[in-house]
């Protein structure tokens, strides 16, 4: 009996110091919220503590977009990591917006334990590299590809203060290293690696009436050895944090070559409407190419050209067990600087023209093809 009432005293006191600290009551566990938004708190008064290791609730409400979620929590430290969120296609995820300062995603915050509500607001940008590559027209050496990079300005007010600089990165697909990810902060000491930016305190930004922003960067005055070299691009943005100013970069990246792009603006001819000398422009880029689709099954080979006057007019293919590989090309041109053979890119050949005949024969060594 004495046992109960100590049991009894020990509730009341309980329940009175609950009602008056409010938070400040430790929960060990806490059941979901229930379908009428309100949460159930489940107490084991055999292990409730009312020293200063009491653990406190609040309650962190979060806004992704238009959605609106809230979870309470118990505090046991005085950190809180900011969770990831999903975004919709062409957005990226900046961070966290809190108490007017923006944090990046995965970082901890401090937590006042006086303060009951956190306000937690996800910061997109619409900031995407647009799909493909494009031919940039115009004298002979300010032609060549571009990679465009779009900011839109619809959405993006709250992320605006926070903005730096863009920025469009362009390297020889070749140069990419195994394991080291696409980034400035990795890459931008190569000779090669080609960055367009833009700053966007002093003003270089200007929306246009559909309110879209385009950054290209442009490879011009390419070398006709290099019209078949992928390039790889991708778009970044600076943004400035709490903890400091960071590249974030798009998901996304880009490869194509100044040949692959011709190519597909051509046999998109005529529904892309050309001037005649945008498309002579394409065909200079496609016939500089030589592009040999072959296979050893059969001995067929035949040259991938997508100009309407191709300057090869036939090809015959021969493999040595060494792996030497021989092409004999019906054509006026007496020697190529750009070959593809199955999709592989070849550096170094050896070629004779006999003018007589019309034949250039080329040689090179492909290792895969070897028995």
């Amino acid at each position: 009996m004495k046992f109960y009432r100590l049991w009894k005293n020990l509730i009341v006191i309980l329940s009175t110091v609950l009602f008056f600290c409010g938070a400040l009551a430790v929960v060990l566990s806490i059941t979901p919220v229930s379908a009428e938004g309100t949460r159930i708190l489940k107490i084991n008064a055999e292990e409730i503590s009312l020293n200063d290791e009491s653990v406190a609730m609040f309650e962190v409400i979060k806004t992704v977009g238009k959605a609106k979620t809230s979870e309470r929590l118990a505090i046991t430290q005085t950190k809180y990591t900011l969770p990831s969120f999903t975004t919709q296609n062409g957005q990226i995820a900046l961070g966290w917006l809190y108490n007017g300062e923006l944090y990046k995603i995965g970082e901890n915050i401090t937590i006042d334990k006086n303060n009951r509500e956190i306000l937690l607001e996800a910061i997109t940008l619409e900031y995407t590299l647009a799909d493909g590559a494009s031919i940039r027209y115009g004298e002979e050496d300010a032609s060549g590809i571009r990679f465009l990079a779009e900011l839109r300005e619809e959405n993006s007010e709250k992320a605006q203060p926070f903005l730096r600089e863009l920025g469009v990165l362009v390297l020889p697909s070749d140069k990419l290293r195994e394991g080291v990810e696409f980034t400035y902060e990795n890459y931008g000491e190569e000779r090669e690696c080609n960055l367009k930016q833009v700053d966007i305190l002093n003003g270089e930004i200007y929306f246009d009436k559909s309110g879209v922003f385009q950054l290209y960067n442009t490879l011009s005055n390419i070398n006709v050895r290099k019209f078949n070299q992928n390039y790889c691009a991708r778009a970044y943005v600076k943004v400035l944090y709490k903890s400091g100013e960071v590249c974030v970069y798009t998901d996304n990246i880009k490869t194509r070559s100044v040949y692959q792009v011709a190519s597909n603006i051509l046999q998109a001819n005529p529904t892309v409407m050309l001037e005649s000398w945008e498309e002579s422009l394409l065909n200079g880029y496609v016939n500089s190419v030589v592009n040999i689709s072959y296979d050893k099954d059969t001995n067929m080979a035949q040259n991938i050209c997508a100009s309407s006057n191709p300057v090869i007019k036939g090809v015959q293919v021969r493999i040595e067990t060494n792996g030497t590989v021989t092409l004999i090309l019906k054509t006026t041109i007496r020697s190529f600087f750009a070959f593809t053979f199955n999709g592989q890119r070849i550096l170094y050949t050896g070629q004779v023209y006999d003018s007589e005949n019309g034949l250039l024969t080329v040689k090179f060594s492909v290792e895969d093809l070897t028995e």
